[in-house]
């Protein structure tokens, strides 16, 4: 049944059709089998491919304990059935189908997983139905990978392009009340500002190298945060433990707005998620070996391992299914400057950020 499905794949020339023509294939010989989506996880938006409609929907994040979600942080296969304490199943009337099992299974390239298929059916899949959908997603994988998953700036000018679109669609939208219209605008119109803004750093970054004192620039940063905190009515404990005299070689600018802002702006953004309430970060700066150091250490919980490991990746947040590339951009612009980004993370506990500067003479 494979190699038929592999002469399918072989004769047709878009993602679409291919997705389609499998569908209805293994709709035709699987008694069991209801239908397939397809998760590409760009970073903003995660699109998903249906055979229904052969169409990408926009705008669709993936929930952070769905089948989906959980096999693309993990990168395996995941088998959910009615007693599956994940987020379960769509519902039939929004489906179409009677579900009662989800297989999902990771679509993984080149030591990347970048999304996922999902495999619904009304009995739970027999072993060689299992086989066949692991085998038919590690075949797709390198075929998907190459067609939507191998370019920083194309995967960042889809994400611009499609929210764009989506605050279009919305001013066409009859069926939406003013207010909920201007809440989808305004998010439409953030998220793509912030990509372009993402965008541009990532691609157009120049540097001003001159000798500053790391705990000015640290200084400023923290003041932003303490602003943050009030305009957000929000308590967040802050402790400094300074050392003096940390001259660095730097461009101000890109280390204040680009590395530290970023990271507090990651770790603002995981304590909104969370909703905690009781909010800390220690700030630490100090000169070891042939390095100024500057750590940042917060109480957010920390990092998800399969999040953990590609967290400098582009198109990758803290979030898992997050926005930007402001990590990336981070990490690219300490590389420039010859130092290091690193950190630390302690699940249930927090992180620690690691930001190093050489000592130049």
């Amino acid at each position: 049944m494979l190699d038929d499905l592999i002469k399918l794949s072989q004769t047709t020339s878009t993602l679409e059709d291919i997705f389609h023509n499998t569908d209805k294939y293994l709709k035709s010989n699987l008694p069991n089998f209801q239908t397939m989506s397809i998760f590409i996880d760009r970073g903003n938006p995660t699109f998903r491919y249906t055979a229904n409609n052969r169409k990408v929907l926009l705008n669709l994040s993936v929930p952070w304990q769905s089948i989906a979600g959980v096999c693309m942080r993990q990168n395996e296969q995941i088998l959910a059935g009615p007693d599956s304490k994940l987020t379960y199943l769509r519902p039939a009337q929004i489906t179409g189908y009677d579900i009662k099992y989800i297989q999902a299974q990771p679509l993984h390239f080149l030591n990347h997983t970048f999304g996922c298929f999902e495999f619904l059916t009304k009995a739970k899949p027999t072993e060689v139905e299992q086989k066949l959908f692991c085998d038919l997603a590690n075949y797709l994988n390198p075929i998907i990978y190459l067609n939507e998953w191998y370019d920083t700036a194309r995967r960042t000018t889809h994400a611009i392009k499609n929210k764009a679109f989506i605050g279009t669609m919305t001013l066409h939208c009859v069926d939406m009340d003013a207010k909920k219209r201007e809440e989808v605008l305004m998010e439409s119109f953030e998220d793509t500002s912030s990509l372009c803004e993402d965008f541009i750093k990532f691609t157009a970054i120049k540097f001003d190298l001159q000798n500053y004192d790391v705990n000015e620039i640290l200084l400023n940063t923290i003041a932003k945060l303490s602003k943050m905190a009030k305009l957000n009515k929000f308590k967040v404990k802050i402790t400094k433990d300074l050392s003096s005299n940390l001259m660095v070689r730097c461009d101000e600018n890109a280390i204040r707005e680009e590395v530290l802002y970023n990271i507090l702006k990651n770790i603002w953004e995981e304590w909104e998620q969370k909703q905690q309430k009781a909010r800390e970060i220690a700030f630490k700066t100090y000169q070891k070996d042939k390095f100024i150091t500057v750590e940042i250490t917060d109480n957010a919980g920390g990092i998800h391992p399969a999040i953990a490991e590609k967290l400098f990746s582009a198109s990758k947040s803290t979030k898992g299914a997050g926005r930007g590339i402001g990590m990336s951009v981070a990490h690219h612009i300490m590389r420039y400057h010859d130092g290091e980004l690193d950190f630390t993370t302690e699940q249930e506990k927090g992180t620690t950020f690691i930001i190093k500067f050489p000592i130049k003479k």
